[in-house]
Protein backbone atom coordinates (compact mmCIF):
# COMPACT_ATOMS: atom_id res chain seq x y z
CA UNK A 1 0.00 0.00 0.00
CA UNK A 2 1.14 3.54 -0.64
CA UNK A 3 1.52 5.93 2.25
CA UNK A 4 -0.15 5.41 5.58
CA UNK A 5 -3.69 5.99 4.36
CA UNK A 6 -3.55 4.97 0.70
CA UNK A 7 -3.76 8.57 -0.58
CA UNK A 8 -2.10 9.20 -3.93
CA UNK A 9 -1.64 12.57 -5.65
CA UNK A 10 -0.78 12.32 -9.38
CA UNK A 11 0.25 15.42 -11.33
CA UNK A 12 0.50 19.03 -10.19
CA UNK A 13 -0.24 20.56 -6.79
CA UNK A 14 1.68 18.98 -3.91
CA UNK A 15 -0.41 17.61 -1.05
CA UNK A 16 0.84 17.16 2.53
CA UNK A 17 1.21 13.77 4.24
CA UNK A 18 -0.41 11.26 4.29
CA UNK A 19 -0.67 11.88 0.52
CA UNK A 20 2.06 10.34 -1.63
CA UNK A 21 2.94 12.80 -4.42
CA UNK A 22 3.79 11.17 -7.75
CA UNK A 23 5.02 13.04 -10.85
CA UNK A 24 7.97 13.14 -13.21
CA UNK A 25 8.38 16.91 -13.54
CA UNK A 26 7.36 18.50 -10.24
CA UNK A 27 8.96 17.81 -6.84
CA UNK A 28 7.47 14.54 -5.63
CA UNK A 29 7.78 11.70 -3.18
CA UNK A 30 8.01 9.34 -6.14
CA UNK A 31 9.32 10.55 -9.52
CA UNK A 32 7.91 8.28 -12.23
CA UNK A 33 6.55 8.65 -15.73
CA UNK A 34 2.82 8.17 -15.25
CA UNK A 35 2.54 6.89 -18.83
CA UNK A 36 4.58 3.83 -17.90
CA UNK A 37 3.56 0.88 -15.73
CA UNK A 38 3.12 1.80 -12.10
CA UNK A 39 5.59 0.36 -9.58
CA UNK A 40 4.34 -2.55 -7.47
CA UNK A 41 4.34 -0.31 -4.39
CA UNK A 42 1.33 1.60 -5.77
CA UNK A 43 -1.65 -0.53 -4.81
CA UNK A 44 -4.64 -0.44 -2.45
CA UNK A 45 -5.14 3.25 -3.22
CA UNK A 46 -8.06 4.60 -1.22
CA UNK A 47 -8.04 8.14 -2.63
CA UNK A 48 -6.45 9.39 -5.83
CA UNK A 49 -6.20 13.00 -6.97
CA UNK A 50 -5.27 13.59 -10.62
CA UNK A 51 -4.50 17.28 -10.97
CA UNK A 52 -3.96 18.93 -14.34
CA UNK A 53 -2.46 15.84 -15.91
CA UNK A 54 -4.90 14.35 -18.43
CA UNK A 55 -4.83 17.36 -20.78
CA UNK A 56 -1.06 16.93 -21.12
CA UNK A 57 -1.38 13.46 -22.66
CA UNK A 58 -3.49 12.15 -25.53
CA UNK A 59 -7.00 10.86 -24.82
CA UNK A 60 -5.78 7.34 -25.64
CA UNK A 61 -2.97 7.64 -23.09
CA UNK A 62 -5.47 9.09 -20.62
CA UNK A 63 -7.70 6.03 -20.90
CA UNK A 64 -4.75 3.69 -20.32
CA UNK A 65 -3.68 5.78 -17.33
CA UNK A 66 -7.18 5.83 -15.77
CA UNK A 67 -7.46 2.04 -16.16
CA UNK A 68 -4.10 1.61 -14.41
CA UNK A 69 -5.22 3.77 -11.51
CA UNK A 70 -8.55 1.91 -11.25
CA UNK A 71 -6.76 -1.45 -11.20
CA UNK A 72 -4.63 -0.27 -8.24
CA UNK A 73 -7.54 1.11 -6.20
CA UNK A 74 -8.71 -0.43 -2.94
CA UNK A 75 -12.36 -1.54 -2.95
CA UNK A 76 -14.53 1.56 -2.60
CA UNK A 77 -11.63 3.88 -3.48
CA UNK A 78 -12.32 7.26 -5.06
CA UNK A 79 -10.63 9.33 -7.73
CA UNK A 80 -10.82 13.10 -8.14
CA UNK A 81 -9.82 14.51 -11.53
CA UNK A 82 -9.13 18.22 -12.06
CA UNK A 83 -8.24 19.93 -15.32
CA UNK A 84 -8.89 23.04 -17.34
CA UNK A 85 -12.41 23.26 -18.76
CA UNK A 86 -12.56 24.83 -22.23
CA UNK A 87 -16.35 25.18 -22.04
CA UNK A 88 -16.23 27.11 -18.78
CA UNK A 89 -13.14 28.98 -19.98
CA UNK A 90 -15.00 30.24 -23.03
CA UNK A 91 -17.90 31.36 -20.83
CA UNK A 92 -15.53 33.13 -18.43
CA UNK A 93 -13.82 34.87 -21.37
CA UNK A 94 -17.16 36.13 -22.77
CA UNK A 95 -18.04 37.47 -19.30
CA UNK A 96 -14.67 39.26 -19.05
CA UNK A 97 -13.43 37.10 -16.17
CA UNK A 98 -10.27 35.79 -17.90
CA UNK A 99 -7.85 37.24 -20.45
CA UNK A 100 -7.54 36.24 -24.10
CA UNK A 101 -4.10 34.81 -23.28
CA UNK A 102 -5.51 32.50 -20.60
CA UNK A 103 -8.41 31.52 -22.85
CA UNK A 104 -5.93 30.45 -25.56
CA UNK A 105 -3.95 28.33 -23.11
CA UNK A 106 -6.88 26.53 -21.48
CA UNK A 107 -7.63 24.48 -24.59
CA UNK A 108 -5.52 22.48 -26.99
CA UNK A 109 -2.16 24.19 -27.47
CA UNK A 110 1.01 22.47 -28.60
CA UNK A 111 4.14 24.27 -27.44
CA UNK A 112 7.06 23.82 -29.82
CA UNK A 113 10.02 22.11 -28.17
CA UNK A 114 8.00 21.23 -25.05
CA UNK A 115 9.84 18.62 -22.99
CA UNK A 116 8.24 19.28 -19.62
CA UNK A 117 4.56 18.55 -20.08
CA UNK A 118 3.38 22.10 -20.83
CA UNK A 119 1.38 21.34 -24.00
CA UNK A 120 -2.33 20.53 -23.90
CA UNK A 121 -3.10 17.74 -26.38
CA UNK A 122 -6.89 18.01 -26.34
CA UNK A 123 -9.71 20.30 -25.26
CA UNK A 124 -10.33 19.15 -21.71
CA UNK A 125 -13.80 19.73 -20.24
CA UNK A 126 -16.08 18.13 -17.66
CA UNK A 127 -18.16 16.03 -20.07
CA UNK A 128 -15.06 14.65 -21.80
CA UNK A 129 -13.50 13.66 -18.47
CA UNK A 130 -16.74 12.04 -17.28
CA UNK A 131 -16.92 10.05 -20.53
CA UNK A 132 -13.27 9.01 -20.22
CA UNK A 133 -13.79 7.84 -16.63
CA UNK A 134 -16.94 5.89 -17.51
CA UNK A 135 -15.30 4.21 -20.51
CA UNK A 136 -12.43 3.05 -18.31
CA UNK A 137 -14.67 1.36 -15.77
CA UNK A 138 -15.18 4.05 -13.12
CA UNK A 139 -18.67 4.14 -11.65
CA UNK A 140 -20.78 6.85 -10.02
CA UNK A 141 -18.95 9.57 -11.96
CA UNK A 142 -20.14 13.08 -11.16
CA UNK A 143 -18.92 16.64 -11.54
CA UNK A 144 -18.29 18.49 -8.28
CA UNK A 145 -17.64 22.19 -7.67
CA UNK A 146 -13.93 23.00 -7.54
CA UNK A 147 -14.29 24.26 -3.97
CA UNK A 148 -15.16 20.70 -2.96
CA UNK A 149 -11.48 19.81 -3.34
CA UNK A 150 -10.63 21.68 -0.14
CA UNK A 151 -12.16 18.69 1.67
CA UNK A 152 -9.45 16.36 0.32
CA UNK A 153 -6.58 17.61 2.43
Amino acid sequence: MIGGEGALRLGEHLFPAPWVNVDLYTPSDLAIDLNEEFPDSLHDIERAYVGHYLEHITPKQGKVFLRRVRERMAPGGTIHVVGPDVVKGEEFYRRGLISAYLREHIGRCIIEGDKGGESHYWDCHADAIKTMLTKTGWQDVEELPIMWLTRLR
